[in-house]
């Protein structure tokens, strides 16, 4: 029994044993169940949100692919199909926006700041609609109108650097170049990596003599865009004017070697090697890169050319040459006839080789000519402050036709009959002056190089 009984305890325990282990076994595979369901359930709804992502970035690159699309279709069509476009779909801007771009690249400015105007009102939110339009109306009625579209659109929306760049440059039209200066600034802070608007910075800074500012605007450009000539010229211009002589030569040198076929390079450089010239050596180097500059300058570009011949002949001068000296101030004198710094310079050539009555001469011809520079000042800056004052336009005028300098008389002869039709000063001396234009010289004649002709 004793046995028996220990047997059926031992069955029975090990029966009860089954019994739990099976009831783990269970537990754990429920447990399994429940754990691959929620596992499941985490996939599907994984799986649901990745889904609903998709279908918004579709959604969103429709949305947005759409604009871009229909912009391609609008490029491709031609501009009858494209003028057919607007009138029968009189509410696409984008249609409006490309039929003004193709008017206004036809220099059709009117056309297509009517169809700027149009976009703008269908969609006030089109930047590039704003900014054509303000562009045409620049032109078409002036620069204070279409900075008047830049404020209203500055009402909608922040400018874009384009804009901004656009703005500045109608300041700069409008005669305020501060305003122009601190707006290029902002276009930069808006957007640092673009050239043109450092360009432009350093190009309004450097107009108010400003070359500290101009230089760290053309520093910012160059470091842009290193491979550009006319940036580094720049650059090398505002070094010299802050009299950093080795930066100048520097940039001007680089500026040579990446264009070396341009005369305005070899010039600047020549220049600046000549101020900073302490020996015969340095003189030499100085006038290679002259007459260099002097192969290809052309004979048109009149302040160019004096540059040229003045520095020509003050190489001479310092040389040791003042018959080679004295050809170039009366070469540069054909070019330049009121910069004072010419028969000033002739004088001290004259002296050289004992020619007193020339540079008793040329000196009374400098002293005239700067007499006339302090004339034209006074004037200039009496009309800036007063704008309606006729006597001093009309003297003005006269002071530059006596020197022959029709274009700056001609436009202040008509700018007083704009403001008075009446007057009969103007119109006769206009009349005289416009049918004397009509019989000018020929082109200015070519350097001579070495000091012979």
């Amino acid at each position: 029994m004793s046995h028996i009984t220990d047997l059926d305890g031992s069955e029975g325990g090990i029966e009860l044993s089954s019994r739990t282990t099976g009831s783990r076994e269970l537990k754990g595979q429920q447990q399994s169940i429940g754990a691959a369901s929620n596992s499941s359930a985490v996939v599907k709804f994984i799986l649901f949100v990745a889904g609903l992502a998709l279908l918004f970035w579709v959604i969103f690159a429709c949305v947005r692919g759409g604009p871009a699309r229909e912009r391609l279709r609008l490029a491709k069509l031609s501009l009858p199909e494209l003028q057919q476009e607007t009138t029968t779909s009189a509410t696409n801007e984008l249609a409006l926006c490309e039929l003004s771009t193709r008017f206004e690249a036809q220099q059709k400015n009117k056309e297509a700041m009517d169809g700027y105007f149009k976009a703008v009102q269908l969609n006030v939110d089109d930047t590039e609609a704003w900014t054509g339009w303000a562009r045409t109306t620049a032109i078409v009625i002036g620069p204070s109108q279409g900075l008047q579209v830049l404020d209203e659109h500055r009402k909608h929306a922040s400018l874009t650097a384009v804009e901004l760049r656009l703005k500045g440059t109608l300041l700069q039209k409008s005669g305020d170049l501060r305003g122009a200066t601190a707006t290029f600034a902002e276009a930069c802070n808006s957007d640092p990596g673009n050239v043109v608007s450092w360009q432009l910075a350093g190009e309004s800074s450097a107009a108010q003599l400003d070359y500290s500012a101009a230089e760290q605007a053309y520093r910012h450009a160059t470091a842009l865009k290193p491979d550009d000539w006319h940036l580094q010229v720049c650059l090398g211009d505002c070094c010299s004017n802050l009299v950093k002589r080795n930066e100048a030569i520097g940039c001007f040198k680089k500026a040579v070697s990446l264009a070396s076929n341009e005369p305005i390079p070899h010039l600047l450089l020549g220049m600046e090697l000549l101020r900073a010239a302490t020996n015969p050596s340095d003189l030499t180097a100085a006038q290679q890169e002259l007459i260099t500059a002097s192969a290809s300058l052309p004979s048109t570009a009149v302040q160019p050319q004096s540059q040229l011949r003045v520095a020509l002949a003050e190489s001479y001068r310092r040389s040791g040459e003042p018959a080679k000296s004295i050809a170039w101030y009366r070469s540069a004198q054909e070019v330049s006839q009121l910069d004072p710094a010419i028969p000033y310079g002739l004088a001290a050539a004259s002296r050289a080789v004992g020619d007193k009555a020339g540079a008793g001469a040329a000196l009374k011809q400098h002293q005239a000519l700067v007499q006339y520079d302090h004339s034209l000042r006074v004037l200039r800056d009496r009309i800036t402050a007063q704008p309606r004052d006729q006597a001093s336009r009309l003297k003005l005028a006269e002071l530059y036709a006596s020197r022959r300098l029709y274009s700056q008389a001609i436009g202040l002869y008509s700018d007083a009959l704009k403001q008075d039709p009446n007057n009969q000063i103007a119109a006769t001396r206009l009349s005289r002056l416009q049918a004397e234009a009509g019989n000018l010289p020929s082109p200015l004649p070519p350097p001579i190089v070495g000091g012979t002709r």
